[in-house]
């Protein structure tokens, strides 16, 4: 049964370049740039879809950045001395995110917005 897409999850690649995730497949790819990953990602489909039954129509890149940004302004620290998630990102590992509510940060602190106030504190 042919299919009529797949859709491959893009994120930018901390290293540089891109890296891109099949929804629903174990199809894993890289490109150093955009023209690069799409090579990339028609070459692993081919290989995981090995004849034009099952091969899809169409794929679709769906590119997600992931960004912070500060509501209000901060002096880069929440309280501690602890860079906050919020203010300073490039200084969170990466692998770290924020949530809607809190922005947890190294060393178990957080950032809590209350009523419009901004807590900080350790948990």
């Amino acid at each position: 049964m042919r299919i009529s897409e797949v859709i491959f999850e893009v994120t930018e690649a901390i290293e540089g370049g891109y890296d891109a995730r099949a929804l629903g497949y174990s199809i894993f790819t890289q490109g150093d740039d955009w023209e690069d990953l799409k090579d990339m990602v028609k070459d692993a489909a081919l290989c995981y879809f090995d004849d034009d039954e099952t091969m899809p129509r169409v794929i679709r890149l769906h590119l997600v950045k992931d960004e912070v940004l500060a509501v209000r302004g901060c002096q880069g620290t929440c309280g501690d001395g602890v860079a906050c998630l919020a203010c300073a990102p490039n200084q969170i590992s990466p692998n770290r995110r924020a949530s809607s509510s809190v922005h947890r940060q190294p060393r178990n602190t957080f950032r809590r917005v209350l009523g419009g106030s901004v807590s900080c504190g350790t948990w």
